[in-house]
């Protein structure tokens, strides 16, 4: 499985925390050598990021960056004033990204998704996210394969979840099949409830930074078209379906098994060995494997019992045509728990049958988490 996306790209890029290191240390930031991958991320995603007032840890980091900028600026101004290229954005994900790979490649989490489930969940009414569910998360650094979901050109999403007490981050890669990067950062600051409520009708998708190639010192192409709009699925949708997927992840009992794919080939990397980028080192998780059996199961039983309805109707006046089935579409139920009932808590409800009249013979059974 060397062709396997994820593990290709990563072989491709071929950048880490050290090579961003050596790259800051040409522009004269020395301090950054004290600095652990994780602390050059919660920099680069906090407000002390590219701001002259920050504290004397990172203002190195900053004067540094502050220079990387001003050479750009003279060597792109012509792209830059024409908004071809947000040097900021730029600069941003050129040192996120390779971190953030080369910490995924330590343990190579994937979660894959059932088709039909995936498609469910993506349809579910808008979402609230709380301190309490990002703390029940099983990882925080993650790939989800989509390439079995109807999701056009997308291979896959790069997560990473960089969480503080005030506030959370959502970071999003998502990776096409024609090797393309698109990056989104999503989140906010937790209110008095400790949740942020992920409307998406107010979601501003902005053009977002097109990754190819991915190299340090490089300056990217900013598209402002929109190639993975396909199969009516846009990359904000993708944004959003991955946000549903965390929420999913940390609910008490979600659908999670591992994979034939690599049950018998997974050898975790041992901590502090030389990562290989090789598919033995990959572990696949199936997510909502059970749902969407009983989902498609359910399906054949309603199409079945309309085929069979109009079979035993031989009136061509009387006889009707067969309703499409479908389903209500699923959504969040949300609860609280523990001591004084501070704590949020949600559940995934399952999406319910409806149509012109109620089938003859068919159970709905309600499939529990397991």
């Amino acid at each position: 499985m060397v062709d396997y996306p994820p593990l290709k790209y990563m072989n491709q890029m071929q950048l880490g925390f050290k090579k961003i290191k050596i790259n800051l240390l040409n522009f004269g930031c020395k301090n950054i050598e004290k600095l652990t991958a994780q602390e050059l991320l919660d920099f680069m995603l906090s407000q002390e990021y590219l701001n002259r007032q920050s504290t004397h840890k990172y203002r190195d980091i900053n004067t540094a960056l502050f220079q990387l900028i001003a050479g750009l600026y003279g060597s792109y101004k012509e792209q830059i004033d024409n908004g071809e290229i947000n040097v900021h954005a730029e600069i941003k994900d050129g040192i996120i990204l390779p971190v953030i790979l080369e910490e995924w490649s330590k343990s190579k989490q994937v979660y894959k998704p059932d088709k039909d489930f995936a498609s469910v969940l993506m349809n579910t009414s808008k979402l609230e996210i709380s301190r309490s569910m990002i703390n029940h998360l099983p990882c925080k650094l993650f790939y989800i394969d989509t390439m079995d979901c109807d999701f056009g050109d997308v291979d896959g999403i790069f997560v990473y979840i960089h969480s503080t007490d005030i506030q959370v981050f959502f970071n999003v890669f998502i990776l096409t099949k024609q090797g393309l990067l698109f990056s989104f950062y999503l989140g906010g600051i937790y209110d008095d409830r400790d949740i942020i409520i992920m409307d998406y009708n107010n979601f501003e998708f902005p053009d977002f930074t097109m990754i190819q190639g991915l190299q340090y010192n490089h300056l990217f192409y900013k598209s402002k078209e929109n190639p993975v709009e396909t199969n009516n699925v846009s990359r904000k949708d993708i944004s959003l379906f991955a946000l549903q997927m965390i929420a999913y992840l940390s609910i008490e009992e979600p659908q999670i098994t591992e994979s034939d794919l690599t049950k018998n080939t997974y050898k975790p990397v041992k901590k502090g060995a030389n990562v290989k980028n090789k598919w033995s080192e990959v572990k696949i998780d199936d997510v909502g494997v059970r749902y969407g059996n009983a989902f498609r199961k359910q399906i054949e039983i309603i199409k079945k019992d309309y085929e069979n309805d109009n079979k035993d109707n031989n009136d061509d006046t009387t006889k009707r045509k067969s309703p499409t089935p479908h389903f209500r579409a699923a959504h969040w139920h949300k609860y609280w728990v523990g001591k004084g009932r501070t704590e949020l808590r949600v559940k995934w409800i399952e999406p319910v049958f409806v149509g012109n009249s109620e089938p003859k013979n068919v159970i709905i059974h309600k499939i529990k988490n397991e």
